[in-house]
């Protein structure tokens, strides 16, 4: 590309461009909903590994004298347990590994992630149509390239702030005073400055990787370079997108009685909308830096006249993912999956009956938990709100889920395993079986499903990515792409069940357990 004099952008035009863009090709969401499997990924890897750090402490008296440390606000005796060799060798023998992993995780699948977001952004730009499809083929072409860029794009920010805290402990250790305390400070601060400098610099460096296809170094002092010369629009989105998802998500929280169901309805927003608008905003800035010629104007509704249109458009989404659920979940070539899916659930529940039988419940009864007594962020709810917001919670969950299986098939299954851990290891907490039916059953015959079937769906699209890396068949991408389709929307069909199931948790099953027994 030939660089043109045009320095800055028009941020208001760029950001109306970008939703447009969105609104035309909404599986633009896709990738962002991806980068939520991210998280998946890594919860699942530190679960198994602080699974195996519980089980082998729980033939020791260590979890029983944590437990009495905590109830007894005993904060030395604490300390001191979690600094024996005992406690540290066995932390370290499994959490050191499951780091290790955790981080060339995340750079792998940053690399097919931003590959999938950025690929699809800058073909939209252009004018061409993405579908999920579209984004899937995104998905590999240049994901060693970007998770290259990551890693280096992610070192260069982190630098300054990592040579600033060396400094401090060294300053620490050798001195000690108003002298060194200053320093200190101001070591922090100037590394932080640097680091949050870096951070606006070094934007493009994604985008860079899709529209010129250079990598690492390269791409980060292009990054760099644009940044520098149209540094004004720069800071501008830089505000913008710290204003756009600050107001989202905080004004949320801030509504008096309303917080729960809010907040975690901004974070849908967040992650349906913002995020893939603030990012489409900034790939299209930087195309706009080599245009020779400005953009032609064009004459769109405003964001707010486009509220009822965008309505129409998710219900439409969503009555197509009811579809594709009832057809996922009937057919029979996806009872093994179905199977695999809802054996991972049990085998967790078996360990976590294991576990709490064996300690784990003394660590509950210390932090505060009471057998036969209901959790008081249920009894102190208002109406409705606790069940809003655990319909929200549990459908990102089971999206993450789903999502996770195009890494591995293993991910989706590890994820419902640990959920099976957790229930089978709260068991401890219901004095008697038709207590613990109570509390379980109402909204877990709704629940449970809804999990086995976005797990089942996880597994699948995990066979089908791994079907497409041992062979280059044409006909087995396009059954990936197909997969990965009736994935994203059996997940937004689910939707309906985990409302269904949310409400029933946050406002019949209380009433249900109450009349079981519980207080």
């Amino acid at each position: 590309m030939a660089q043109s004099p045009r320095k800055e952008v028009s941020i208001d035009r760029t950001l109306s461009r970008a939703y447009w863009t969105w609104r035309d090709n909404p599986a633009l969401s896709v990738p962002t909903m991806l980068s939520t499997s991210l998280t998946v990924l890594v919860e699942a890897i530190f679960g198994i590994a602080i699974l195996g750090v519980v089980v082998l402490l729980e033939k020791t008296e260590w979890i029983r004298e944590v437990a009495q440390a905590v109830a007894s606000l005993d904060f030395t005796s604490l300390g001191s347990l979690l600094a024996s060799p005992q406690f540290v060798w066995t932390a370290s023998a499994f959490l050191v590994p499951a780091t290790i992993v955790a981080v060339v995780v995340t750079v792998l699948a940053s690399g097919y992630v931003y590959s999938a977001e950025f690929g699809s952004y800058w073909m939209a730009l252009q004018g061409s149509h993405v579908g999920i499809a579209e984004v899937m083929k995104k998905f590999k072409e240049r994901w060693r390239s970007m998770a290259w860029t990551y890693v280096v794009s992610s070192f260069v920010t982190v630098a300054p702030l990592i040579a600033a805290s060396l400094v401090s402990v060294a300053v620490a250790l050798l001195g000690s005073g108003l002298i060194a305390g200053l320093i200190v400070i101001a070591s922090l601060a100037a590394g932080t400055a640097c680091t949050l400098v870096l951070s606006a610099l070094l934007i493009f460096s994604p985008v860079v990787v899709m529209a010129d296809g250079i990598s690492g170094s390269a791409a980060v002092r292009r990054s760099i370079s644009v940044s520098r010369q149209m540094f004004g629009s720069s800071v501008i989105y830089g505000l913008v997108y710290v204003v756009f998802t600050s107001a989202v998500t905080y004004m949320a929280s801030a509504v008096p009685g309303g917080s729960l169901p809010l907040s975690s309805l901004a974070s849908v927003c967040v992650l349906i909308i913002v995020t893939p608008v603030l990012h489409l905003t900034k790939t299209y800035m930087y195309r706009q830096f080599w245009l020779t010629e400005p953009p032609p104007v064009e004459f769109r509704p405003s964001f707010t006249a486009d509220l009822w249109p965008l309505l129409r458009s998710l219900w439409g989404s969503f009555r197509k993912g009811l579809g594709e659920l009832k057809a996922f979940a009937l057919d029979t070539r996806n009872l093994p999956y179905h199977l695999t899916s809802a054996l991972a659930i049990v085998i967790g529940w078996v360990v976590g009956i294991f576990v709490e039988q064996n300690g784990i419940t003394q660590i509950l009864y210390s932090v505060g938990y009471t057998p036969g007594k209901i959790n008081p962020l249920v009894t102190e709810s208002l109406p409705l709100s606790l069940g809003i917001y655990i319909f929200f919670h549990n459908w990102q969950v089971s999206l993450a889920t789903a999502l996770s299986g195009v890494w591995f098939s293993v991910a989706p299954f590890v994820t419902l395993f640990l959920n099976g851990v957790l229930i089978g290891a709260v068991t401890g907490l219901a004095p008697n079986t038709t207590m613990l039916a109570a509390a379980l059953l109402p909204h877990g015959i709704i629940e449970i499903p809804s999990f086995v079937i976005a797990g089942s769906a996880g597994i699948k699209l995990g066979v089908a990515f791994l079907r497409t890396t041992r062979n280059g068949d044409p006909a087995l991408e396009e059954e990936f792409h197909s997969v990965a389709r009736q994935t994203v929307y059996v997940v937004v069909g689910l939707a309906l069940l985990f409302l269904v199931a949310g409400l029933i948790e946050g406002n019949l099953t209380p009433i249900i357990m109450r009349m079981a027994g519980w207080t």
